[in-house]
């Protein structure tokens, strides 16, 4: 594959921009049906906006760079397509919707695979994702106390977001949902830690004092999949250092300061805190605790048993909620003990993206997924083996990459649109045509 030469008098600065009002985009999605479509579909403009001004037309004459990853996307595609002309879709709008979702990711990874890397590994990336990751807490800091002061300005009116206190338990933030928040914070602190650890630069205390806040809101959020995803991350973030007791010695008092803060205003407001959330704020410890793993279990087996009564071309994407209720009676019966749970609703998630794929996209699509899992471990391998630096642009994208995958196995972030474009940028960075510059 040919490589393509940066240009460095590319206006860099317009592209954080870009990626600035991506990440702002969970406050300001407008009034229309639909919420969670005016979320996505606010997410997957701004993406598309931002990888846009990254795109380099000289990237199409790379050899072989378009051809799989557009074979891949068809393959994806292809089942339920197939299932529409046979007018074996339930759900043609929820098929149209979910494709919309990929091919807009898609076209993220392909628009800025020339520049990703750069990007992901600039100081002022990291410095945008400090400032976000800040931002993001902060609202959420607010949202546990019901704090809103821009209530009046805007309820009911342009953006609701700001109207409703959502979610005002676990420090659930602008995505809506704790785990969101978790991995997405998750991304933050690796980048933030790996600066951390740089033992060339003389300001790392800067960026140790800009993991606390966001470590607190990790923590805070109960989410069980994110710490386990964090731990994972963060370990390949020492593994790669050249100096890993250092990296340890720096990493560990920022968590233990993180949680210290966490406990300090969980302790002293633990009742007005539990006045706002009811009894639907939980800590990490009750996480672990809750029939949440039980839950867990029978959607995963009403989904294997949905799969195994459509193998070939699945259910079509964005469809099993419209068989859910199938799948819950196959499971019901198998293990009735699981009635106790009380989930009689329709589950539109699998919280598993390999699963979720394989319900819907059937056998070819179930492999697409697969080839993705499989390829960015690879390339994980590949770069732990060459040793490179923790702030190397294709390290840091094909660990925040290989986070948000790793968290799709037990979560539905790999689905939402935020994630999706977060994903391909990353994604992109792992598997740039091009290599990092100072930047």
């Amino acid at each position: 594959m040919m490589a393509i030469p940066v240009n460095n008098s590319l206006p860099e600065g317009r592209w954080l921009a870009l990626w600035l009002a991506f990440f702002l985009s969970p406050f300001f999605w407008p009034y229309i049906h639909g919420t969670a479509t005016a979320f996505s579909l606010l997410a997957l403009a701004t993406g598309l906006g931002a990888a846009a001004a990254m795109w380099q037309p000289m990237w199409k004459r790379c050899n072989g760079m378009v051809s799989f990853p557009l074979v891949w996307l068809v393959s994806l595609l292809l089942p339920g397509f197939l299932l529409l002309i046979m007018e074996q879709v339930r759900n043609p709008w929820g098929l149209w919707q979910q494709s919309l979702f990929m091919t807009a990711a898609w076209l993220v990874f392909a628009f800025s695979r020339s520049q990703a890397c750069r990007l992901i590994s600039s100081h002022r990336w990291v410095l945008l994702l400090a400032v976000i990751g800040h931002v993001y807490a902060i609202y959420a800091v607010m949202q546990w106390f019901d704090i809103r002061p821009l209530h009046d300005v805007f309820a009911g009116r342009l953006f609701p977001f700001w109207s409703q206190a959502w979610q005002a338990n676990n420090l659930a933030g602008p995505l809506a949902q704790q785990n969101l928040q978790g991995i997405f914070l998750c991304v933050v602190l690796v980048a933030l830690f790996s600066r951390v650890i740089d033992a060339t630069s003389n300001r790392w205390w800067l960026w140790w004092l800009g993991c606390l806040l966001p470590s607190m809101n990790l923590i805070g959020t109960g989410s069980r999949g994110s710490l386990l995803v964090f731990i994972i991350g963060i370990s390949l973030v020492i593994i790669v250092s050249r100096h890993r007791k250092l990296a340890v010695m720096r990493i560990v008092p920022a968590l233990f300061l993180g949680g210290v803060l966490y406990w300090v205003l969980y302790g002293f407001w633990a009742a007005e805190l539990a006045s706002i959330a009811g009894e639907s704020g939980k800590t990490l410890v009750e996480a672990f605790q809750e029939r949440g793993i039980a839950s867990r279990l029978m959607i995963w087996d009403l989904c294997l048993r949905l799969f195994m009564e459509h193998p070939w071309l699945g259910l079509g994407l964005g469809n099993l909620a419209s068989y859910s209720a199938e799948g819950q009676a196959l499971a019901l019966k198998a293990h009735p003990e699981w009635a106790e749970l009380g989930l009689y609703t329709q589950q539109a998630w699998a919280h598993n993206s390999i699963l979720q794929l394989f319900v819907e996209a059937g056998l070819i699509g179930g492999a697409a997924i697969l080839v993705v899992y499989v390829a960015v471990s690879k390339k994980m391998v590949h770069l732990l083996q060459k040793r490179i630096q923790p702030t190397d642009g294709a390290f840091q994208g094909c660990l925040g990459c290989g986070l948000i995958l790793l968290h799709g196995l037990v979560s539905v972030s790999m689905f939402n649109a935020f994630f999706m474009v977060l994903m391909a940028l990353y994604a992109a960075s792992a598997f740039s045509t091009t290599g990092p510059t100072d930047a």
